[in-house]
């Protein structure tokens, strides 16, 4: 492995989304944003809904990072590796503000039918679904800023 590169796994609970040595990793914790490339110290973090932002090696252009809406989950750096297990992970290339604001209405909708009929495991399934809108959004509205 590049001497300034580090390793990333990237899993959320259906499947492994992204594997592969990096330059760096941008990641938006509970502790607020936090960048991470080789030979960081060791640490563990509760990670938010919105951007991971992954600069793949040899590329220093922000325009070649890959964009993943993460809607929370854990991150892990130990031994110049990233472990990431995110709750829900999207890849963001071309979200469409109009199809998920629609769905972000569905959805609290969804939620509040199931807290008045209460239904717990539909609460839990719209709030599952309302956390992933949510964090595509933020993604979407981060994306469009930085082409500012």
């Amino acid at each position: 492995m590049n001497a300034a590169a580090i390793h990333l796994s990237l899993v959320d609970a259906h499947s492994s989304l992204f594997t592969d040595t990096v330059d760096h990793v941008i990641a938006l914790t509970t502790e607020g944003e936090v960048g991470i490339y080789a030979k960081h110290i060791n640490f563990i973090a509760k990670l938010q809904a919105g951007p991971l932002r992954i600069q793949p090696l040899n590329t220093q252009n922000s325009d070649d990072q890959l964009v993943f809406a993460l809607s929370g989950g854990y991150l892990e750096v130990c031994n110049n590796r990233i472990i990431i297990l995110a709750d829900i992970a999207l890849r963001s290339k071309e979200a469409d503000e109009a199809r998920l604001m629609e769905q972000k209405q569905q959805a609290l909708q969804n939620l509040q039918h199931a807290k008045s009929a209460k239904l717990s495991y539909d609460v839990a399934q719209a709030e599952i679904s309302l956390a992933a809108i949510m964090a595509e959004l933020k993604t979407l509205h981060f994306l469009r800023n930085k082409k500012k």
